[in-house]
Formats: C-alpha cells, structure tokens, sequence
C-alpha cells in the first residue's frame, strides 16, 4: 500500500511540474495568432465573388413606345380589317388616319387647313394632309375637302389615342413621335415620314 501510493504522488508531482512550467504551453487568457504565412494562405484560398451581370430588358430600351389601341370603325369597303387606327397629339391639332392591311396612313395638321397655310387651286382647298403610305417613295402633302378619322372619333365616341409628350406611338408601319412643339410620323418601311408643327413642316 505504501508503495502505490509513493507512486501516486510521485505522478501528481510531475503533472503540477509541468503545468507551472514556462514552455510553449498557452494560458486561457492568450490570444493565439496564426502564424502570417497561415493567414495569407487562408486569405488567398477564399472565394472571390463574381460581380452580378446585368439584365437588360427589352421593353426598358423604349420605355416611352405605346401601342395605338383606339380604332375607327368602318366598312370592309374602306379598311378589310374594318377598322382604322386614330391617333391626336395633345393640342388635337395633329392627328393621323392609319390602315394596317393597306399599308396607308394620312397626318393632318388642322391649323394648315383653318389658316389656308398652303393654298392650292384644287377646289378641295389648302394643303394640310401628308401621305405616309408604304409604297411612297416620298412624303407628299395634299389637299383634302371631308374630315379626316381621326377628327369624326372625337365626335361619335371613338375618341382617338392621344399620344402624350414624350412619347411614341406605334401601328402596323406607323410610329409618331410627339413632343411640345412639334410630332414626327415615320413609315417604319420606307424610312420616310414628316415632322409637323403649327410653323410648318420639315419631310425626310
């Protein structure tokens, strides 16, 4: 019994020995930095993250593009889809007539036709009507005696799409583009189309 427990203490002393010593032992209250080597290796073997790439819509490219969703009711004889496309500026002084199926559209300024801005010898008269049909080759301006459809919408119900500042209204081949002072009608087949205003007008 004596010699097990000479042991046993002889044990207890060495492990107190080595606790008090001062070798490479850390205390609780050590903080322990990784050796610069380790760290940069962690650093350098972490991931990068990409950078996101970005989405592009497609309806963003033209935000200010609207359809024409107002027609003019009429015959098959007259449009064979029996219908017409109308569209105003917001003054109402500008406005269009526009067949899909025939490929045709007339713009008319109403202050040409009041005024007599462009007085011609036909009996119908001044000028104050742009032709914008697919097959022109050329914008023309002509003269025209009846209202146009545009002008009969707003006066039967079927009021015509006004296309405010800043924007740009499409059908079939046509695309007008309206601003403060002036709208530019393009015939989107033939590159050829106008920019109307109450001064005057410039063709391309």
């Amino acid at each position: 019994m004596k010699s097990y427990t000479g042991l046993t203490l002889l044990a207890t002393t060495v492990l107190l020995a080595g606790c008090g010593s001062s070798g490479t032992g850390t205390a609780d209250n050590e903080t322990v930095t990784p050796p610069a080597s380790s760290a940069a290796a962690a650093s350098s073997s972490a991931p990068t993250p990409s950078p996101m790439p970005s989405v592009s819509n497609s309806h963003d490219a033209q935000p200010d593009l609207v359809e024409v969703t107002t027609t003019f009711p009429v015959g098959a004889g007259v449009a064979a889809d029996e219908q017409i496309g109308i569209l105003v500026s917001p003054t109402g002084n500008i406005g269009c007539d526009i067949w899909v199926v025939e490929g045709l559209a007339r713009c008319g300024v109403n202050s040409y036709y009041d005024e007599a801005k462009y007085p011609t010898g036909d009996i119908t008269g001044p000028a104050w009507v742009f032709a914008l049909d697919d097959e022109l080759d050329e914008v023309s301006l002509n003269s025209r005696g009846d209202a146009m459809f545009f002008m009969m919408g707003e006066h039967d119900g079927s009021a015509p799409q006004v296309v405010e500042y800043g924007t740009t209204a499409t059908y079939g081949s046509i695309e007008c583009r309206s601003e403060e002072e002036s709208m530019t009608c393009t015939n989107t087949k033939t590159g050829h189309g106008v920019t109307m205003s109450r001064d005057g007008y410039t063709t391309f």
